[in-house]
């Protein structure tokens, strides 16, 4: 399954506030706050944002996944371009439950979870949708 989207849009701009708590000038709060709000709208649980030393993290809950969003901003060094990217923190379609005892198959959740955002950022028409990949682009 692919699990990175990828976009382009010039409405992610790095916001004044933004430079007092980005880690390694890993920039992309409007971006993670952009996701934050596609979750929301589509009844995804999404408390926070917050900046990691890799990109922006944004709370996800959804069925059985509880885990995140991964954001991340990348310039292509030839071109100058601004790429965002996003994923799922888990990174496969299960996980082993302490508390049930088993494992925990969500898979129709890590799904329905790229669907939501891929089909968000392929309706906005300031979104320039990019691809679907199984990695991070070079």
């Amino acid at each position: 399954m692919d699990r990175f989207i990828h976009v382009r849009s010039a409405n992610f701009t790095v916001a004044p506030p933004e430079d007092e708590h980005v880690v390694n000038e890993m920039y992309g709060q409007a971006f993670a706050e952009y996701v934050q709000n596609i979750l929301r709208q589509n009844n995804v649980l999404s408390d926070d944002v917050y900046p990691e030393d890799w990109g922006w993290w944004v709370d996800a809950e959804m069925g059985n996944y509880s885990g995140g969003v991964l954001c991340h901003r990348s310039i292509q060094p030839d071109s100058g371009e601004v790429t965002f990217t996003c994923t799922l923190s888990r990174e496969t379609d299960s996980y082993w439950s302490w508390k049930k005892w088993r494992k925990i198959d969500i898979s129709s959740e890590t799904a329905s979870l790229l669907d939501i955002l891929e089909k968000a950022f392929k309706a906005d028409k300031d979104i320039s949708f990019v691809c679907r990949t199984d990695d991070m682009l070079d």
